[in-house]
């Protein structure tokens, strides 16, 4: 290596530690607008024929709450807001059509409605449809891969849901 790389390499490591230095240790906790720092999240209601569904959304958005770290989710007797889903609909189309004219993958579609609310009036803080997708290959309807759509949409609700919560009413 030569001293102009040296050098360069040194910069380099000395402002990502300067500039990013303080990014190690940072949490969301407390950051919800209106103070709330506890929430229940119930089963959601599952107004489609999927099975398992409910499951997996309302685990996953509780997921999301103790990986961010935005909230304790704690039950409902304890929280200062509560977090009410319903899965409204799961939709699959076409999405990709091959050269053969046959379908190479399929978009799935899962909505749900979800509301936010003080356990202590019981009013809405809001309201708010959520509408996201995945995709997956058309295999002659094996279910591994609808699932896997399935979990990409979850995973990108999960990601509005947080946001809307965080960033307030």
């Amino acid at each position: 290596m030569r001293i102009r790389e040296v050098i360069s390499l040194i910069l380099l490591m000395m402002g990502s530690l300067w500039f990013g230095g303080g990014c190690g240790i940072y949490s969301f906790s407390g950051a919800v607008p209106g103070g709330v720092e506890t929430i229940a999240v119930p089963l959601f209601d599952n107004m489609t024929s999927e099975y398992g569904i409910r499951e997996q959304i309302t685990d996953a958005v509780i997921d999301r709450f103790l990986r961010d770290n935005i909230v304790k989710v704690v039950d409902l007797s304890r929280a200062e807001a509560v977090l009410r889903g319903s899965i409204l609909r799961i939709n699959d189309q076409p999405y990709t059509v091959q050269t053969t004219e046959t379908v190479g993958e399929y978009r799935i579609t899962v909505t749900v409605r979800v509301v936010m609310e003080d356990t202590e009036t019981g009013d809405a803080i809001w309201s708010q449809d959520f509408s996201e997708w995945g995709t997956y290959p058309f295999s002659g309807g094996g279910s591994l891969e609808r699932d896997q759509g399935i979990a990409e949409a979850i995973a990108k609700l999960t990601e509005d849901i947080s946001n809307k919560v965080v960033s307030g009413w």
